[in-house]
């Protein structure tokens, strides 16, 4: 039979281009060509043309096998589902590989629910999806294995790809809620405004904690004085002062100031709808990339970002001790998870760490 000119055709979505680039190179130091489109199509000016279109058929007809990077960003692009439509027409063998921000539940486009899914994350799971790529290449399985190990144990690429594909993010979003201090908040627990900041103070910074040290990376809007400030201040805390995993960081996310000062001006029912369609559009840019929303407390704007996240597919976990708009929706919404929080009794925002681990450990993919 005539050699196939790619071992394999690599599918994903272009934000992962990086760990990517780690994979191809993996198979070239095994003197294998993958096919990887930014390079392998760098001499046609536009992407999704009809001649791009030709040469993505062309490649994957050319390939011994089809492996998809499933990721937060591949979930969502079109452009992925037409490769595994094309790779399904010519009848190629699949290995599909994730990161560890997806879970195997989430992916769609399997042939079976029961197929095996390599985590990327893992360098054991890596070495075994590279080897029987190469089996399927015709490789002699004795032979390749533990070149394919050596490699993966002993390569800076190996590493890195690794190092990205753990990184998962939470957005950590919500505020003081409007009606906290009125009877019909739902908070029994309230006093004073001063006791409720204190103890919503003192639950972020648990929760960022606990969030970082089970190797999440988190992202807060550091301009909303209740939640997110403290979310910030504990993150950078916490990741200047003690050693942590390289692929954790914290980022800076959010529209609030914007969002809170267009809520105050005179605006008529068009243009505040309009305005409402243009903010949701800046909503789904910062929560593209994150796997969950925690919601605390919150207004208006929360239930916006829980409506952004559920259209950008992100998990979202609601925290309904503080009121507000998280405990509406922990109440109503059934597409949200309600992990520990669903069956807490004390509900006052006292939460000790054991209970904080139980939030996290469900975040981890985890059951309680």
């Amino acid at each position: 039979m005539q050699k196939k000119k790619y071992v394999a055709f690599l599918s994903f979505a272009h934000p992962d281009k990086e760990l990517v680039t780690c994979l191809r190179n993996l198979f070239r130091q095994l003197n294998k060509d993958a096919f990887f489109s930014p390079q392998s199509l760098q001499e046609l000016p536009k992407t999704k043309t009809k001649e791009w279109r030709r040469k993505i058929i062309d490649a994957v007809r050319d390939s011994v096998c089809f492996v998809p990077i499933y990721t937060r960003h591949s979930l969502r692009r079109e452009w992925v589902l037409y490769e595994s439509g094309a790779a399904d027409a010519y009848k190629k063998q699949r290995f599909p590989a994730r990161s560890a921000s997806v879970s195997p539940s989430e992916i769609e486009d399997l042939p079976s629910p029961s197929d095996f899914v390599y985590d990327l994350s893992d360098k054991n799971q890596l070495a075994q999806l590279i080897t029987n790529v190469c089996v399927h290449d015709g490789d002699d399985e004795g032979m390749i294995r533990p070149r394919v190990h050596n490699l993966v144990l002993t390569s800076p690429l190996a590493d890195e790809l690794c190092k990205l594909a753990r990184t998962r993010w939470v957005f950590v979003a919500g505020n003081y809620p409007d009606n906290a201090a009125l009877p019909t908040s739902g908070i029994n627990w309230f006093t004073n405004r001063a006791d409720y900041l204190e103890r919503l103070k003192r639950f972020c910074g648990m929760l960022t904690e606990a969030l970082l040290e089970r190797g999440f990376s988190i992202c807060a809007c550091p301009q909303v004085d209740a939640v997110g400030m403290h979310v910030t201040a504990q993150a950078v805390a916490h990741l200047d002062n003690i050693h942590h995993p390289s692929h954790v960081e914290f980022a800076i996310g959010g529209i609030y100031p914007i969002d809170r000062e267009a809520r105050k001006t005179e605006l008529s029912e068009t243009a505040r709808r309009k305005w409402r369609d243009h903010i949701m559009e800046f909503r789904k840019s910062y929560l593209a990339n994150q796997e969950w929303l925690i919601l605390i407390g919150g207004n208006e704007g929360t239930k916006e970002e829980h409506d952004a996240a559920k259209e950008t597919k992100v998990k979202v976990m609601t925290i309904p001790c503080f009121g507000g708009m998280a405990a509406s929706l922990h109440a109503k919404a059934t597409d949200s998870v309600k992990g520990p929080c669903g069956h807490c009794i004390k509900r006052n925002g006292q939460c000790e760490v054991k209970d904080i681990q139980q939030i996290v450990t469900v975040l981890s993919g985890g059951t309680l």
